[in-house]
């Protein structure tokens, strides 16, 4: 199942993965823009945008009633986060022609409707319509809102702000109210005809062995672009001190976050040594995190490590009582140290070691996660399968985790508490 790459255009890869255990055919079409506070909620809208109709079907129903046709297609659109990017995505799935009846083909149809809806939206006067904008507009000052509920994705959100301050991975990968408030028709198709000629593109195809029919299709029409290369991911250093940020709201569980940097990123050969150290840490139930600062201590909730490897960046968030906050944030450090160290058993590496084997087997288990894989990869990426990073990862040495785990250094801390108590 590993993809085969064409360059179609000039910034356009498209990526055939052959596999015939589904019955369906994925097709998935993503340009990557560069994360902006001044452009990201204009680029989360287009997505949902484009996927509302074409000249040919201009309405949702329209649209429902061709997909029902082709056996119950379906085109999923969003915003994905590819390092310091955002993947704006189109997802086809149709019925493979393989299932299809007898001389009744969908493939080539469903295909044809997506280009149609990225390519020649229904405008008036030039521009996209004013009601669709306007839904669109609502639906998206709803996801911003709706964020401040999910406390635990508030804080994680907060101290990555906090982590990656004045850097493009700190941009909320949907914008802010502010900016999304003043997206216009006319500033929304702007931005729809530079990401057509501008913007990298990684197309996905994942079905029958032979998709050079469909990378023809779209390399027609993506023919005679200028691209924009993508700018190169912005590394910043360690704070001279620790940051810390206390923030109150009506709350009964504290969230406790701590950021973390590492000189291991993005071409590092312990790139993928300090991805099985963070497992370890507390990427599993089996971690030290989860076994100690949950299990055996029970100050906490949850406690979970989320690398980000290439960015050389990793968060602890836990849940925990306000009055165990300080307790719980050193038994996290101190863990933090036992990996360093090496305090823990071949047993314990070994059950990490699985664990994440595990994960990156599962990409395989469907045709949507193996896709998501490679876009989130983004253009910039290493372009590695799932596979290979398992081969990597089965190679990892102890002697390596310790020698990525000991460029780990306390950032910032962040904490979400209940409002104090008025006398």
């Amino acid at each position: 199942m590993e993809p085969v790459v064409y360059t179609i255009q000039d910034g356009v890869t498209f990526l055939n993965v052959p596999d015939d255990r589904f019955t369906t055919a994925l097709l998935s079409v993503n340009f990557y823009v560069p994360l902006a506070m001044e452009t990201a909620g204009t680029m989360a809208m287009l997505p949902p945008l484009l996927r509302r109709g074409c000249r040919a079907f201009p309405s949702m129903m329209a649209i429902g009633r061709e997909l029902d046709r082709l056996y119950g297609a379906s085109i999923g659109a969003t915003v994905l986060r590819a390092d310091e990017a955002q993947a704006l995505n189109l997802t086809l799935a149709c019925l493979d022609d393989r299932f299809a009846l007898e001389g009744a083909p969908a493939l080539a149809d469903a295909v044809e409707l997506l280009g149609q809806l990225l390519f020649d939206p229904p405008l008036e006067n030039g521009v996209f319509r004013e009601e669709d904008v306007e839904q669109e507009r609502r639906c998206a000052l709803e996801a911003i809102a709706a964020e401040i509920n999910d406390k635990r994705r508030y804080a994680r959100n907060a101290c990555e702000r906090l982590l990656c301050e004045n850097e493009p991975f700190a941009v909320p990968l949907h914008g802010v109210k502010e900016q999304v408030e003043t997206v216009t028709a006319d500033v929304l198709t702007a931005a729809w005809r530079e990401v057509l000629q501008t913007a990298p593109v990684r197309i996905l195809y994942q079905g029958d062995p032979n998709g050079v029919p469909i990378a023809k299709a779209f390399a027609e029409r993506f023919a005679g672009r200028q691209v924009k290369p993508l700018p190169p991911m912005v590394i910043g250093a360690a704070k001279p001190e620790v940051a810390v940020q206390c923030e109150r709201m009506d709350v009964n569980q504290c969230q406790l976050v701590l950021g973390l940097r590492s000189s291991v990123q993005e071409g590092h050969p312990l790139h993928d040594a300090m991805w099985l150290a963070i497992t370890l840490l507390g990427g599993t139930a089996h971690s030290l995190l989860f076994m100690n600062v949950r299990e055996k201590y029970s100050l906490c909730y949850y406690c979970y490590a989320t690398a980000y490897t290439k960015k050389g960046a990793t968060l602890i968030d836990s849940g925990v009582e306000p009055d165990k906050a300080e307790q719980a944030k050193a038994e996290i450090l101190h863990q933090l140290e036992r990996l360093k160290t090496g305090d823990f058993t071949d047993d314990d590496l070994e059950n990490a070691r699985r664990s994440l084997l595990d994960t990156l087997l599962s990409y395989e288990d469907s045709a949507m996660s193996f896709v998501t894989w490679y876009i989130v990869d983004g253009p910039i990426g290493d372009g590695r399968s799932p596979r290979d990073v398992r081969e990597s990862i089965q190679a990892v040495t102890k002697e390596q985790v310790l020698a990525a785990a000991k460029t780990l250094t306390l950032d910032c801390v962040y904490t979400l508490m209940p409002k104090e108590e008025i006398a």
